[in-house]
């Protein structure tokens, strides 16, 4: 029992001393998932998940252990003189993604580009976007959603070792979009009751974003989801995925997206982005201003 107090000490303490930026801030969340389900801690301290297609009766929440043991794999590590999980060690950069997409653009080149002379092996590299800039990169739109809904990026944390990158990133769309979307889809709904949803959702959003799985997200009317991908590199670098997107995917060891939600997160079934190449490259873009 001492020892998980203090195991939960020593989380709460490194929490309260890291970075608040959104890419570290993700990783954290699931390093104390890891210790949780590690150490059995029962602190609140947890990550879980449920399906997309059970309800709370038939699919009830289980601890997050496929996207856990994969983030932990990748970005964790067990401490050897005390016995906690916490991250490799992390480099912090703050990104401006319209001057990303400017170097892109203008002065990059995907043939110039070498891992090994702008990662660190085993290092993990955290890329938070600036907030200002948030919305000015859409990666994906949901063309069939009403409203329309678009999700922007908002971090990327990723770790080489030869020959494989893994990534952690994060997204996130108009969470009132989002939920008016979410009313919509759901067809045991009637028309009145959907009305008194959306007027509900207009007038006192408080009462359903202090329910959503990611609350710092909803306060600031974003509806969030994260990625785990892990790719082997050297299998993808002279792959275009928009033009050789079978290929590009064979390239994948794991890829599993998690979207923020009702008091827990949801496991959806996503396929991967195209534009998870694209984050590899960002590297170069600050050793390139240096």
């Amino acid at each position: 029992m001492k020892k998980k107090v203090n195991i939960v000490k020593k989380l709460r303490k490194i929490s309260h001393n890291r970075i608040d930026d959104p890419a570290p801030n993700i990783l954290f969340k699931y390093c104390k998932g890891a210790n949780d389900l590690q150490y059995n801690l029962g602190k609140g301290l947890g990550v879980y998940v449920k399906s997309s297609k059970g309800d709370k009766e038939s699919s009830p929440p289980t601890h997050d252990k496929q996207m856990i043991s994969s983030i932990y794999h990748s970005f964790l590590k067990k401490e050897k003189d005390a016995e906690i999980i916490l991250p490799k060690k992390e480099r912090y950069h703050r990104m401006d993604i319209s001057s990303y997409n400017h170097y892109l653009e203008n002065y990059f080149s995907p043939d110039d580009f070498d891992i090994d002379e702008n990662f660190l092996e085993n290092e993990i590299y955290h890329f938070s976007v600036n907030e200002s800039d948030l919305k000015n990169y859409v990666t994906e739109t949901l063309y069939d959603s009403f409203p329309k809904t678009k999700y922007h990026l908002i971090s990327v944390s990723m770790i080489y070792k030869d020959p494989y990158v893994s990534m952690l990133v994060e997204e996130g769309c108009d969470w009132k979009d989002f939920m008016t979307n979410l009313c919509y889809a759901r067809d045991e709904l009637s028309a009145k009751q959907k009305t008194t949803f959306l007027n509900d959702l207009k007038n006192n959003p408080t009462k359903h974003f202090m329910r959503w799985s990611d609350k710092e997200g909803a306060k600031k009317n974003l509806a969030t989801k994260v990625t785990f991908a892990k790719f082997n590199w050297k299998k993808m670098v002279g792959i275009n995925p928009y033009e050789e997107y079978e290929e590009y995917i064979k390239c994948f060891e794991l890829f599993s997206t998690r979207h923020s939600s009702d008091k827990h997160d949801i496991e959806w079934v996503e396929r991967p982005q195209e534009l998870l190449k694209r984050w590899v490259w960002i590297p170069s873009y600050f050793n390139f201003y240096i």
